[in-house]
């Protein structure tokens, strides 16, 4: 599959169930927006949103597997949650590496 980043639009959305805490997850709206240069993991129904700024984003590695796992790791946090297979049908891992290039890493463990 060939993507433009020229055609991606300034914003991608994608549902994630973030991890939150010890056996604990919650279903977030992750949303990066390229013309602020950030990304938010919006949390419906507790109203809270966390922001990263793209410059304090080191690494996202993705590993397929059963949970298709992926972390976002900026300078002070590491984002942890699961892509539903609906999301990785769709293509959203192929554009995550699109638009973070050398900052996206796929491991397989």
């Amino acid at each position: 599959m060939y993507i433009d980043s020229e055609v991606i639009s300034l914003s991608i959305n994608f549902p994630l169930e973030l991890k939150t805490g010890f056996f604990r997850q919650e279903q977030c709206m992750v949303r990066i927006d390229h013309h602020h240069s950030q990304i938010f993991f919006d949390f419906q129904e507790k109203s809270d949103i966390y922001v990263v700024e793209f410059e304090h984003l080191k690494r996202i590695v993705y590993s397929p597997g059963t949970k298709h796992e992926i972390e976002f790791q900026t300078s002070h946090n590491a984002y942890v949650g699961y892509v539903s297979k609906d999301e990785i049908q769709r293509g959203i891992i192929e554009i995550l590496k699109v638009e973070f290039g050398d900052r996206f890493k796929e491991i397989h463990i």
